[in-house]
């Protein structure tokens, strides 16, 4: 009796790991995304650097503007409102030249790939 129970307990368990989905087709799914992914990740790396430096130094001149004792309050908001407008434009453009650099990129790729 035992050994009947052992046998259909050994087939039941590995029909139940044979029926489980195949992760090997969803994982090439995967690469094969990532593999023509738009743009490279050194490059995209780049631009965070880029992000965090303009971000870093308009941190630092806004952190500056608001230690400056001898300011008048409505002095050091508007300089820090200008800093703000500032630093928003330098993130826009560099947005736009990243973004920019990845259309043309793609196009490129689009095209080999599309040609007849």
């Amino acid at each position: 009796m035992k050994q009947v129970f052992l046998v259909l307990l050994i087939a039941a368990t590995s029909l139940s790991v044979s029926a489980q989905r195949n992760h090997r087709d969803n994982n090439s799914r995967i690469e094969r995304y990532n593999k023509h992914d738009r743009f490279d990740e050194r490059q995209k790396e780049e631009f965070r650097r880029q992000i965090a430096r303009i971000n870093h130094e308009y941190d630092a001149k806004i952190h500056s503007v608001k230690n400056m004792p001898l300011m008048r309050a409505r002095v050091k908001a508007r300089k820090i409102n200008e800093l703000e407008k500032q630093r928003r434009h330098e993130l826009n453009v560099c947005r736009a030249n990243f973004y920019k650099k990845m259309d043309y990129a793609d196009r490129g790729r689009n095209y080999k790939r599309n040609k007849w």
